[in-house]
């Protein structure tokens, strides 16, 4: 490995961790895991030293290290993976650029907090990148973008994507919401709400209709949350209660998810930021409004 020294502007850092690593040594039971972890140490070190890496920390089964280029850290990162994937391991990796200092030989710093929370919302054989290292590696093939997503402490959304092939469930993040908290708890219609899960499960439109003063706000609320684990874009509530205009309608979404792009076109705006990540829109009391298209239109 490198030897370490004080990082100077910018570094990349790769943060891998097994996932499942309790499991998996259940299945292999003691021997065999250890015979499988020091293989999966020495594939990740060759990895990370053909491409000039830094090791600051090890625990366990996880790896910090440190490379002056995101493309040498993207470089190490596949390249351990593709001789992982002849293992039983299966390795998440996180890769992050940003301005960390060092400390007694220690490299210390919200981006080095921001790093490992990114490795940690992604799955085992997958490689998630932050957007500062993406810019550095502008035009690398197999690299796609995975929406914005809350990491854990962290108060602002930021995107991630995804470099190499393969499919993986949505990100661990934590999704974004802005619904409503309620002042109580939600007591009874836990068969209708079964029942609006599994439609929800088959179909993107899904409409809740009562009597005024039925409780359809609640519900839908109630619904929203839970269900939320299914929509990795995020959960937005959308009063329109105060909307008498069918044009405002998109603007309304847009500034209920936080969007507020001077000069761009609503609709490209909310495309550009759900970008094909499944995202859930509670539209309330939209019904005035489809009432007044229809006698506009009469």
């Amino acid at each position: 490995m490198a030897s370490l020294t004080a990082a100077r502007g910018a570094v990349t850092m790769l943060f891998t961790d097994i996932e499942r690593s309790t499991r998996m040594l259940e299945h292999l039971g003691d021997e065999g895991y250890a015979v499988a972890l020091a293989e999966h140490r020495r594939i990740c070190r060759d990895a990370f030293d053909r491409f000039g890496g830094t090791e600051v920390d090890t625990q366990g089964d996880s790896f910090f290290v440190v490379f002056e280029r995101a493309a040498d850290a993207a470089a190490a990162a596949e390249d351990a993976q593709g001789a992982l994937g002849a293992t039983a391991v299966r390795v998440r990796m996180g890769v992050h650029t940003g301005n960390p200092i060092v400390r007694d030989g220690m490299y210390v710093g919200l981006d080095v907090h921001r790093a490992a929370r990114i490795a940690a919302v992604a799955h085992g054989c997958q490689i998630v990148v932050s957007a500062t290292s993406a810019a550095a590696l502008s035009g690398t093939a197999g690299l796609l973008s995975l929406g914005l997503h809350h990491l854990k402490d962290f108060d602002e959304p930021i995107e991630l994507f995804q470099l190499g092939s393969g499919e993986h469930p949505p990100l661990r993040s934590i999704a974004p919401s802005n619904l409503p908290t309620p002042a109580s708890s939600f007591v009874g219609r836990e068969l209708e709400l079964g029942e609006a899960e599994v439609m929800r499960r088959g179909t993107r439109i899904l409409t809740v209709i009562g009597a005024g003063g039925a409780g359809k706000t609640r519900f839908a609320i109630e619904l929203a949350r839970r269900t939320a684990g299914s929509f990795p874009g995020g959960s937005w509530f959308v009063s329109l209660s105060a909307t008498t205009d069918p044009a405002l309608v998109i603007p309304a979404i847009a500034s209920a998810m936080g969007i507020d792009d001077v000069g761009e076109d609503p609709v490209e705006a909310i495309a550009r930021r759900v970008n094909d990540v499944p995202t859930s829109i509670l539209l309330d009391n939209l019904e005035q409004l489809t009432e007044q298209v229809r006698t506009s239109r009469g």
